[in-house]
């Protein structure tokens, strides 16, 4: 494949999808690099749900809302309305199913592999967690009626689930605080992550090295900037590209004049074999 991650794979019309370039893969029997047929499965998904489900309960209308099934116009809006008119008993969605949707007579939620979003390489993953399981917690007991959320998880100890349980944002805020305090993970700082990709993969580490000694010799002329890390990007590979970062702390007050510097010299490592992004605060690190 063109990218250095597992594909998704689409039961109803038995094929492979790479949710990051978008190809395709169709009928895949056999590895297409070794040419194996020991392919395995990992984590189930909606159409397996889906499918159990109707095992389940058999003779209940069940209604699906992911990528694939809103793909269309207004394909959204007519499963959502069919639901709410009581079209169909029981709803299956990926995160889409957390937006706010206000369902009168809903009163059991479910979240499957709750766990996953908190190992993504993010600093903002116990938030986002947090934030998800409780709006879609909220879907359920509307209207006085009594409510029922089902979380499975293999880490129930951890604080998100804790405090998420309880309904405790402010608890989950001064925990979440201390913990990026102790971390230097913004508000206490600023995050600035530079990633450099390249079609050649020494060309994308030769650039990496070069923008890591760059940004040292800002950290070390720079109070401001107190840590820089050089490392493979979290997803080795996308659309045949090899990606490496270089990641940089500094205070937040000295985002005024360390941040042009910064800029310069990333822009000046672009060339027509390597791209660079700089990336302040960034929404993940994928």
């Amino acid at each position: 494949t063109d990218c250095e991650v597992s594909l998704t794979y689409h039961k109803e019309d038995n094929r492979l999808k790479c949710h990051y370039c978008g190809k395709e893969y169709y009928n895949l029997d056999v590895c297409p690099e070794c040419g194996s047929d020991k392919l395995s499965y990992g984590r189930i998904g909606t159409e397996t749900v889906m499918e159990e489900l109707n095992k389940l309960f058999p003779g209940v209308k069940v209604l699906r809302l992911d990528n694939d099934t809103t793909s269309s116009k207004d394909s959204t809006a007519k499963i959502l309305s069919a639901f709410a008119a009581k079209e169909a008993q029981i709803l299956v969605g990926t995160q889409m199913i957390v937006k706010g949707h206000d369902f009168s007579d809903v009163t059991l939620v479910g979240v499957l592999d709750a766990d996953l979003s908190l190992y993504y390489s993010d600093y903002r993953s116990n938030e986002t967690t947090f934030q998800q399981i409780t709006q879609v917690a909220g879907r359920a007991g509307r209207d006085d009626k009594d409510g029922a959320v089902i979380i499975q998880t293999y880490n129930p100890a951890h604080y998100v689930f804790r405090f998420a349980r309880q309904y405790d944002y402010e608890g989950f805020f001064e925990k979440e605080n201390n913990v990026r305090e102790s971390t230097s993970f913004p508000p206490f700082s600023k995050i600035v992550r530079i990633l450099l990709k390249s079609e050649n993969e020494e060309k994308a580490l030769k650039a990496a090295r070069d923008c890591y000694q760059r940004m040292r010799k800002i950290k070390e002329e720079n109070t401001g900037l107190f840590r820089v890390q050089a490392m493979r990007a979290p997803v080795k590979r996308i659309s045949n590209e090899f990606r490496f970062q270089v990641v940089i702390w500094m205070k937040t007050e000295a985002e005024k004049d360390l941040l042009p510097r910064i800029y310069a010299e990333a822009d000046d490592l672009n060339s027509n074999k390597v791209v660079t992004f700089v990336e302040v605060n960034p929404i993940n690190m994928r």
